[in-house]
């Protein structure tokens, strides 16, 4: 099980898309979440760079099973398991 909350903005798309796939191998249950806002370099963190956004179809092209239980208007979070 694993817990990912506001992560998949700071990387580009194809090394998000190699993230879940990671962790759909490695998880039997996942919840993760991201924001589709732009953002910079909070405090001069360059790691708080927004560099992608997601759609319902990203996500379910990976976990076609995967369950949006919180859309925020701005992103969302959802459970695979």
């Amino acid at each position: 099980s694993d817990v990912c909350s506001s992560d998949l903005e700071h990387f580009e798309k194809s090394q998000g898309i190699e993230m879940l796939k990671m962790l759909k191998d490695r998880c039997d249950h996942l919840i993760f979440s991201y924001t589709n806002s732009e953002q910079g370099a909070a405090f001069t963190n360059e790691f708080e760079v927004h560099r992608s956004t997601w759609t319902n179809e990203d996500i379910l092209a990976i976990f076609p099973n995967a369950v949006m239980f919180y859309p925020t208007g701005v992103g969302e979070f959802w459970y695979v398991g």
